[in-house]
């Protein structure tokens, strides 16, 4: 800690430049679990090609996307998903698949990302 003794040869008054600051670690933490999980509280509803999806984005993951695939081909290409601000913000996604598309023995998987994929969160829509 440096504190200046005098100013144009004049004395000073110490707490002129010190403050007293309480920060609560939870309010750290809260902020770091935004930042690596930014994806939460998802709800998958429907089936035969009908699907809601419903959740929350943390607004520190910049751009959102989603797309949705059977493992083999991609049913749905990369959609973005509409994120504003820096906090928690509810989205829904409404998606509609051709039945005869639908994989007869597997997954119908959608998959919640950010811009450069460093961010991935698989979601299964279906299975069969």
């Amino acid at each position: 800690m440096l504190l200046p003794q005098e100013i144009n040869r004049q004395k000073i008054n110490q707490s002129a430049f010190t403050k007293k600051l309480t920060l609560e670690l939870s309010d750290i933490q809260e902020e770091l679990e935004e930042v690596q999980e930014p994806f939460r509280n998802i709800e998958v509803s429907g089936k035969h090609g009908n699907y809601q999806l419903k959740g929350e984005v943390h607004g520190s993951i910049g751009e959102a996307y989603y797309e949705v695939e059977d493992g083999h081909q991609y049913l749905v290409e990369q959609t973005p998903i509409e994120v504003e601000g820096e906090t928690w913000q509810e989205f829904q996604l409404d998606i509609i698949i051709s039945e005869d598309l639908i994989p007869q023995n597997g997954t119908l998987m959608l998959l919640l990302f950010n811009k450069d994929r460093s961010i991935q969160l698989p979601v299964v829509l279906e299975q069969q």
